[in-house]
């Protein structure tokens, strides 16, 4: 019977027992809208600050900056539909929900590790200094490569400019690197559940109050009057469960180097996406010369394996990365490229299954040309 292997935890990771356990017991146990004053309401309101709280102590914010949305996309577009920006400065290797979230943004440009060019970043700075205020908007770690951003210099640039602010979409951040909000000293951050064993359709934006952001969803007044519309307080406490059940997935990193090592013994001409760079633990993205994404996709599939060839919000195709053409610029190399991610159930062995179909696929295809 043939097995098979999860590793495209980017796209969506299996849910925590600990998530599933909390949001079934929550939707028998817990009844009351959080915005009611009698004993139930308050109930609710209780279980989603103490989740609120969770979530702020682990990226280290005050509680009072967290939003909880609908999840990734949704805080995107908040914090950049949000405001009346002068100018919006986007990571070209941003997830399509903030990289499309506006007709016309100004896209930064990287270097061919991912890496945003920081004298370019300084330059666009001079260029526009003065007037109203501008959005620098990165995607860290990268969904498609791990590739982590320099956000200390970021923000050290930014700084040097009046009414500048940052957004950092770290949606897969959670359980693959500390992350400290204080500590980086940035305006807004996008935060998702379902990329670290949390349910789909919850997410956050945690905000500082001197971002000038106006309600995206208005109503009821819910998340002080940020968010409007009844919290999924289900959603919520399992996020919650998952918080506090998130493993350390460090170990990846060693099996990922050894994969990565493996296939670019048996194929030399491959290259690893953001090789140099500080990357996620747990984020492979390498070619396959001569070898179309979609074959590999398809082929591995047949195989057991869930892989895939870029961001999964781009569903229904496989096409070259908008992200991976804006570090090489040679499209023929570039849709050769295959993305690896492994998570929370991934087994070293699943890992050395997986490089031995990638390595038996490559000598396959080349075998027969």
């Amino acid at each position: 019977m043939l097995k098979r292997i999860y590793l495209d935890y980017n796209a969506t990771a299996p849910i925590l027992p600990a998530c599933i356990e909390a949001m079934n017991k929550t939707m028998v146990e817990v009844l009351g809208n959080s915005s009611s004053v009698h004993h139930w309401g308050q109930g609710t309101r209780r279980l989603i600050e103490s989740s609120r709280q969770v979530l702020a102590e682990i990226i280290n914010a005050h509680p009072d900056h967290v939003i909880f949305t609908s999840g990734g996309t949704e805080s995107n577009n908040h914090v950049l539909r949000g405001a009346a920006w002068r100018k919006v400065l986007i990571d070209p290797t941003a997830h399509d929900s903030a990289f499309k979230a506006l007709e016309h943004p100004e896209a930064l440009s990287v270097t061919k590790g991912g890496l945003i060019d920081l004298f370019d970043l300084h330059k666009r700075m001079v260029d526009s200094s003065g007037g109203q205020p501008i959005l620098i908007s990165i995607n860290s770690p990268n969904n498609e490569t791990g590739v982590i951003q320099p956000i200390e210099q970021i923000v050290q640039i930014a700084r040097s400019f009046a009414n500048v602010f940052v957004h950092v979409d770290a949606s897969q951040g959670l359980g693959k690197l500390p992350i400290s909000f204080r500590d980086l000293d940035i305006d807004a951050m996008t935060l998702c559940a379902h990329k670290m064993g949390g349910p789909q359709g919850i997410g956050a934006l945690v905000v500082r109050e001197t971002i000038p952001l106006q309600s995206f969803m208005r109503g009821g007044g819910q998340e002080k009057s940020r968010r409007s519309g009844s919290e999924n307080v289900a959603a919520i406490a399992g996020w919650k469960a998952a918080l506090e059940a998130m493993p350390n997935l460090e170990h990846l990193r060693t099996w990922h180097h050894k994969m990565e090592a493996t296939l670019k013994k048996a194929s030399p001409a491959s290259l690893v996406f953001g090789e140099n760079a500080a990357r996620a633990c747990n984020t492979t993205n390498i070619t396959m010369p001569g070898v179309p994404n979609h074959t590999q996709v398809m082929s591995l599939d047949l195989a057991g394996f869930a892989v895939s060839a870029g961001s999964a919000c781009s569903s229904g195709k496989v096409s070259v990365s908008r992200v991976i053409k804006s570090m090489m610029p040679d499209e023929e190399v570039a849709q050769t490229a295959l993305r690896i991610s492994s998570g929370w159930q991934t087994t070293q062995d699943d890992l050395e299954r997986f490089t031995e179909s990638w390595i038996n696929l490559l000598n396959q295809t080349h075998s027969r040309k």
